[in-house]
């Protein structure tokens, strides 16, 4: 792997049998001594094969994931847990997990897609019982290492395909592979399982599954999908996908937008609260939606719930008079048609500087970010932001600018 220099590594049960064993967590433990930066690496890989020979790229890698994990997963406590790069990349972020975990409060869960341990972790975490299995010998002894199990099948985690049910009365929550040699499978009759492979298999069970957040959900209605679809971020990032069924949704939910790690501690909100909301022209601020609400087309639940109101009925920006606690937004001080050199002009008499610009609804060759500002060439010392939009429809329609201070 580029990231440790050992092109490929691929972890067997023999390695996992060895870093589990006492004289594998010494060496985990010499080696965590080293520093592994991008400039000690070779010197520092070349040290730990010197002692530890043909062991060093297991340990190394070890080391590496380790600490890439400690910020994903730190409120789970794996500072001592075993990984594969490929498995850390999709473990569901810690805050999420254990968001899922107190949903299902009151059920004993199978997680049948058990991988490293994350899910089950979370679980008990959160006093939820819970049993794991995984296809994967390897990833199935890295769980029993991280989650403190024997290898005894009675101990909670078991040997077993996804689409072979081996629990009954549990809720299976299953969280398909959608990478394979490093790449992301988009379609999700790619991912492993495939999911109407899944529905299929527990259609007329409690079942949880987990899914990329571009998920088309017009796709989970052509497979029969009658559940709940919640959508998930983290720290303004769309972190995935969240498929309920029927027996697991909220009473009249069909979807829900969970924001967590906010300062307030988050907020959520489904399709079943009022959707009342008027279109205006911009109030004194405007209000950029966190992804989740706009993902699961809830953005006039949010509108109303906080007292705003739209721009446009097919654009995502909202507005309003004052600004709801907690939520970052934007004091329009300039509006004009958007046009490069009066935007400028304007960001210039305003003493512009940096600029974050936005932009919903207009082509990237019309206001690409990125080139818009190296065009601007601002030399101010305020940093502003600029969203630009369209308003309208058809040939009415016009492409807008708000030049906007924003709240943080």
């Amino acid at each position: 792997m580029a990231a440790t220099g050992f092109t490929g590594l691929r972890f067997s049960t023999d390695d996992v049998s060895y870093l589990r064993s006492e004289s594998g967590a010494a060496a985990l433990a010499a080696v965590a001594g080293f520093e592994l930066t991008d400039t000690t690496r070779i010197a520092d890989i070349a040290a730990v094969r010197a002692r530890f020979g043909d062991r060093a790229p297991v340990l190394v890698e070890t080391t590496l994931l380790r600490r890439r994990a400690a910020e994903k997963l730190g409120e789970l406590g794996v500072s001592g847990w075993l990984f594969t790069d490929e498995a850390l990349q999709q473990a569901t972020a810690a805050v999420v997990a254990l968001h899922r975990a107190r949903r299902l409060a009151g059920h004993l869960v199978h997680d049948a897609t058990c991988s490293i341990g994350t899910e089950v972790a979370a679980l008990r975490r959160c006093t939820v019982p819970a049993v794991g299995s995984d296809i994967d010998p390897v990833r199935l002894a890295m769980a029993r290492h991280n989650l403190g199990a024997s290898d005894e099948p009675w101990a909670g985690l078991c040997r077993a395909d996804a689409l072979h049910p081996v629990t009954r009365d549990a809720v299976v929550l299953v969280d398909p592979a959608r990478r394979r040699g490093g790449q992301r499978r988009f379609r999700p009759d790619d991912y492993q399982p495939g999911l109407r492979q899944l529905m299929d298999c527990y259609r007329g069970s409690d079942l949880v599954v987990k899914c990329a957040p571009g998920i088309d959900f017009e796709h989970l209605g052509r497979l029969g999908f009658d559940g709940e679809i919640e959508v998930t971020s983290y720290r303004g990032s769309v972190r995935e996908a969240c498929l309920w069924s029927a027996g697991l949704s909220g009473a009249g939910v069909r979807r829900r937008a969970s924001i967590l790690g906010g300062v307030d501690g988050g907020e959520q909100i489904t399709d079943a609260e009022p959707d009342d909301c008027a279109v205006r022209p911009a109030g004194r601020w405007i209000i950029d939606p966190d992804g989740a609400v706009v993902r699961a087309g809830l953005v006039r639940q949010y509108a109303a719930r906080h007292g705003l109101w739209q721009l446009d009925p097919a654009i995502a920006y909202l507005s309003g008079d004052r600004l709801p606690a907690a939520i970052r937004g934007f004091e329009v001080l300039e509006q004009l048609a958007f046009d490069e050199r009066r935007l400028r002009q304007a960001l210039s008499a305003l003493d512009c500087g940096a600029l974050e610009i936005l932009v919903r609804g207009v082509s990237s060759v019309q206001a690409d970010p990125d080139t818009l500002r190296r065009r601007l060439r601002l030399r101010g010392s305020r940093p502003m932001s600029v969203i630009i939009t369209r308003i309208g429809s058809g040939p009415a329609s016009v492409a807008t600018a708000y030049v906007c201070r924003p709240s943080r």
